[in-house]
């Protein structure tokens, strides 16, 4: 989320932050989605659309050396255009690293994300790998959005439980979780290969960001109908539009380009505004769908 100015106070330092009015999306889950049935939560083309969005914003981080260390439901906020434009937040918990795979000690998080080799130092005397360690949060999060439910029981509430839920729902194969993880949910292979791989036990073996973006989940067309195959539509296209933009520019060409950009949108027929702009190493445009529900 991005700060803004704050107004000047001479006995309180204030941090004035962009407003999510979607809330959270632990409550988009929970209060807003109709379950498809009582073991599925999402449909597959609309978690595909939300975590589209959460693995860019943590790939961005990832490309600056930041791991964000607290990934979780509660974390990622959405406004309130349909469907919703995602906001990662709470970077209270990340850290900056100077080299790739530099590993950390700490032992932090929420338990019900930690990868095991968070939740596990005596095994883990080297540390462990922040970028991996947000892989695998990121695999909860798109388990939960689709089952409605985490893939391993938290009820007790310690880390020992958890690793112990860990291994026992992997049944002695890290590299897939057991047949009851899926239930009786109608979920397609595809979905169920990437999060067992994402929530592979084996770090070595865990899949990384760039290989789930190349994921076939990841690259399938929706089978919705509607806003959310426009929306995804609008949103790739000015993606690769935007990144074949990769020399660096002085301000005044930023501005020009920012300017055209923005007009070819509205020109093609896609309604929007330019959202992110990370000069001069990142240039980013995402759209935004004006939705009108049909009268």
């Amino acid at each position: 989320l991005p700060s803004q100015k704050p107004p000047p106070a001479d006995s309180h330092f204030c941090i004035v932050m962009e407003y999510a009015p979607g809330g959270a999306l632990f409550r988009f889950i929970t209060k807003k989605v109709k379950p498809l049935s009582k073991y599925q939560a999402m449909s597959e083309g609309e978690a595909r659309y939300i975590f589209k969005q959460i693995l860019s914003a943590v790939d961005y981080c990832h490309r600056r050396h930041i791991a964000h260390r607290d990934l979780k439901l509660a974390n990622i906020l959405l406004d309130d255009h349909t469907p919703p434009r995602v906001k990662v937040g709470d970077f209270g918990l990340s850290r900056s690293y100077d080299y790739e795979h530099e590993n950390c000690y700490t032992i932090v998080g929420t338990p019900a994300y930690m990868s095991p080799e968070v939740l596990d130092p005596k095994h883990n005397p080297d540390g462990y790998d922040p970028v991996k360690a947000d892989i695998w949060s990121a695999g909860v999060i798109l388990y939960a959005m689709l089952r409605g439910r985490f893939p391993f029981d938290t009820h007790e509430g310690n880390l020992k439980a958890v690793l112990r839920n860990i291994q026992a729902a992997h049944q002695g194969d890290p590299r897939h979780l057991w047949g009851k993880a899926w239930g009786n949910a109608d979920l397609s292979s595809e979905v169920k290969d990437l999060l067992d791989r994402m929530l592979d036990v084996d770090t070595d073996c865990r899949i990384t960001i760039a290989e789930i973006m190349e994921h076939d989940w990841m690259t399938m067309e929706l089978r919705e109908d509607g806003v959310f195959r426009r929306a995804q539509e609008y949103a790739e296209e000015a993606q690769d539009k935007w990144n074949k933009v990769s020399d660096v520019m002085d301000q005044s060409k930023q501005q020009r380009l920012r300017k055209l950009v923005h007009e070819a949108m509205i020109d093609h027929g896609h309604p929007g505004e330019i959202l992110e702009w990370h000069p001069p190493t990142s240039l980013r445009v995402r759209t935004c769908l004006l939705y009108t529900s049909p009268s």
